[in-house]
């Protein structure tokens, strides 16, 4: 058993606190699901043709040029356009998007796959530099801090003026979303037991599809992207309104104990027992008897190590062994945290594996 598990364990194990906390961790997976998933309506191509070509020739871009002042069948060549695209109405449930708005077809097409390419490269990007900041500062500090800029980014992109700027905004507030829904789920898989992590995960992608499946409605509510930008930058501000209290949700236990915090871990221990109705300073004489075999092999260990490390006999403390007394302990026997760098993988063979199958099926 994980000494981290058994600690968690030893404090009311996946009682009620611990659950409810679970369970309301899937709540903010619909705002980010709508907000992640906005990029296929954004993008929507629809039919059009050049406003200057009553007769709606074969070409979508290229009208016909007429001899005569009077349009007929025959043509002798094709001009640019020049007055402007006509398009079908609406498009993807939206009556202006950023391709209508800023002409992004024919010789602009191009715009549309660079915004997607750009928008996927930020959602890249968050997962590595984000997740690396996860096992910095904390599980709970990137998640409200990612929630803060996707917020900000957000009403950025619905108030933006150029096309350069909707790129760059688009890709910061890619990266921030994907901060916060990696911060939540290693999150939400520390916070439930083993047994029950594949569950609660299935749980929390059930409502990233009901976000996505809130967007159309939500796109034929607003008919203008820009307002739709709006909804789901206030949807991801709201979430702040709530999970932004560390009382609704507090930082990992097991980042704490990982990263050599034993106070802090203690006290949102503290708070998870007493929410679940389990005594803190008591334990079974099962627990009890864990802990003491683990103190034993754990002596033996130390003592090996030459009087390097001060140790905790568990002859010494009463019959059992409260999880307080257990946390002092495991803290006691870790070495100090190690941080890594996101260039260290390129040594991990499963990720060059990985990679290449991902590039063979793409």
């Amino acid at each position: 058993m994980e000494p981290e598990v058994r600690v968690l364990r030893l404090a009311g194990g996946f009682g009620r606190a611990r659950c409810l906390l679970a369970v309301a961790s899937w709540l903010p997976c619909v705002a980010l699901g709508l907000a992640l998933s906005s990029e296929l309506l954004l993008t929507a191509l629809p039919a059009h043709h050049c406003g200057s070509d009553p007769a709606r020739a074969r070409s979508t871009c290229l009208p016909l040029s007429y001899p005569e002042s009077v349009p007929r069948a025959g043509s002798d060549g094709a001009r640019p356009c020049s007055r402007g695209w006509y398009y079908a109405q609406p498009a993807a449930d939206l009556l202006r998007s950023p391709v209508t708005q800023r002409n992004l077809v024919c010789e602009d097409g191009w715009k549309v796959p660079l915004e997607q390419v750009d928008h996927l490269l930020g959602w890249l990007l968050g997962c590595v530099l984000l997740g690396l900041g996860c096992d910095w500062f904390g599980r709970r500090a990137v998640f409200v801090g990612s929630l803060v800029l996707a917020t900000g980014l957000g009403v950025g992109e619905a108030l933006v003026a150029s096309f350069p700027a909707l790129l760059t905004l688009r890709l910061l507030r890619g990266g921030a979303l994907a901060g916060a829904s990696l911060a939540l789920y290693v999150a939400r898989l520390e916070l439930c037991d083993p047994p029950n992590r594949l569950a609660f995960s299935m749980g929390a992608g059930l409502f990233s599809v009901v976000g996505t499946l809130l967007l159309p409605s939500l796109a034929l509510l607003a008919q203008d992207w820009q307002l739709l930008q709006g909804l789901s930058a206030l949807a991801t501000g709201l979430l702040l309104l709530f999970w932004g209290f560390p009382a609704v949700f507090p930082e990992s236990p097991c980042w704490l104990l990982a990263t050599g915090q034993p106070a802090r871990a203690r006290t949102i221990l503290w708070h998870f027992a007493k929410a679940s109705g389990v005594d803190p300073e008591d334990s079974t004489e099962e627990e009890s008897s864990l802990a003491m075999g683990n103190g034993l092999a754990r002596e033996k260990r130390d003592l090996g190590a030459r009087g390097r490390r001060t140790v905790v006999i568990p002859s010494l403390v009463p019959h059992y062994v409260p999880w307080s007394t257990e946390l002092d302990v495991l803290c006691a026997g870790h070495p100090q945290p190690r941080h890594h760098s996101v260039l260290e993988l390129r040594h991990t063979h499963v990720t060059w594996k990985n990679a290449l199958i991902l590039g063979f099926s793409s």
